[in-house]
C-alpha cells in the first residue's frame, strides 16, 4: 500500500466529509465501494495505486454489485468468476444460518 492517500474525485465522494477520511481509515471501505460502482478510470487508478490489486479484488468479492455491467467489468478485470461475487443468494443463505 502506498503512503500517499488516493486522490479520488471529490465529486464522486460528495456525500462524505473528506477530512474524516484522513482521520478515520475505516471510511476507506466506503470510498472503495463508491469507486468500484461509479468511479472514473483515474479514480480506479488511484485506488489501485494505493491499495493494490489483491486488496481491491478482495473488496470486490464482498460488495453487493447489482448492475450487470459492474459485475461483468470486475469479473473481466480481476479474473473473477460470477459465483465468487457477493450475491443476494449468499446474503439470504447467511441470514438463514443465523
Amino acid at each position: 500500500m502506498d503512503t500517499l492517500p488516493p486522490q479520488i474525485a471529490a465529486s464522486l465522494l460528495w456525500e462524505y466529509d473528506l477530512s474524516a477520511f484522513v482521520q478515520q481509515p475505516e471510511l476507506w471501505q466506503s470510498m472503495k465501494a463508491v469507486v468500484i460502482q461509479r468511479g472514473w478510470p483515474r479514480d480506479w487508478k488511484e485506488m489501485m495505486r494505493y491499495y493494490g490489486y489483491e486488496e481491491v479484488r478482495e473488496t470486490i468479492k464482498q460488495l453487493p454489485l447489482t448492475e450487470p455491467r459492474n459485475r461483468n467489468f470486475v469479473c473481466i478485470v480481476f479474473n473473477l468468476q460470477p459465483k465468487e461475487l457477493w450475491s443476494t443468494e449468499k446474503r439470504l443463505a447467511m441470514l438463514h444460518s443465523l
